[in-house]
């Protein structure tokens, strides 16, 4: 007996739904770190807030996770190239932290706002390429140029 043919899953859609959940999510996950290194009581965030930042870190590594895992290996020269590209403009921001804390370093709770905003960064970094691989895959594996 032969099983009944199953739909074909349409992994253009996944992967772009995948890569786009997982760019809102970064972008809400950043909100945490930013707000609380912002406020200078800690009592200024609803009581909520901590725990809302912790679920979606949660939630931002797993995307991240399963998207380098599922797209890593469809990488190819041009997202190799466009990735360098972001990668030498985000390599700025570490020059323009530098100047936020000399300019407002006081009013900036460091200890709250650097680790936060220091492992998105690097999440960011390392799940780009498969990020963007899963934003623009087809369902024949191809990639769609723009």
């Amino acid at each position: 007996m032969t099983e009944p043919a199953k739909p074909q899953r349409n992994s253009t859609r996944q992967g772009r739904y995948l890569a786009i959940i997982t760019a809102v999510t970064f972008g809400v996950s950043l909100v945490f770190p930013i707000a609380a290194g912002l406020v200078q009581q800690a009592s200024a965030l609803p009581a909520w807030w901590p725990i809302a930042d912790v679920v979606f870190a949660f939630i931002l590594a797993a995307l991240a996770i399963t998207v380098a895992a599922r797209f890593e290996r469809r990488k190819t020269l041009e997202i190799e190239r466009t990735t360098y590209r972001v990668y030498r403009i985000v390599v700025n921001l570490i020059l323009i932290l530098l100047v936020v804390f000399l300019v407002a370093g006081d009013r900036i709770r460091w200890t709250i706002f650097l680790p936060g905003i220091a492992w998105r960064g690097w999440l960011f970094l390392y799940a780009f390429p498969a990020w963007l691989a899963a934003l623009r895959s087809t369902s024949t594996g191809e990639m769609n140029v723009r």
